[in-house]
């Protein structure tokens, strides 16, 4: 079975227990909740914003490793 065919029955099996009004007014939840987080913190998704503080928590700790002796900054970051 292709995946395609399996998203739709799970399509079809959502929609056997959610209501069209309800499953539209959860969509309409997660794009607000969307927007809020661009407004916030300047990122698209969620995930983004996990990937962006994560690359930002990184390169912190690759200036304090930088301090230390034998350990060079990362490529592209000038100390």
């Amino acid at each position: 079975m292709s995946e395609a065919v399996g998203e739709e029955w799970e399509a079809a099996d959502i929609l056997d227990r959610v209501s069209t009004e309800e499953l539209a007014e959860r969509v309409r939840e997660i794009r607000d909740q969307l927007a809020d987080c661009r407004a916030e913190f300047g990122v698209e998704s969620p995930d983004a914003l996990t990937i962006d503080q994560t690359n930002r928590a990184l390169v912190a700790e690759s200036f304090v490793d930088a301090d230390r002796p034998g350990v060079d900054a990362p490529d592209g970051i000038s100390i």
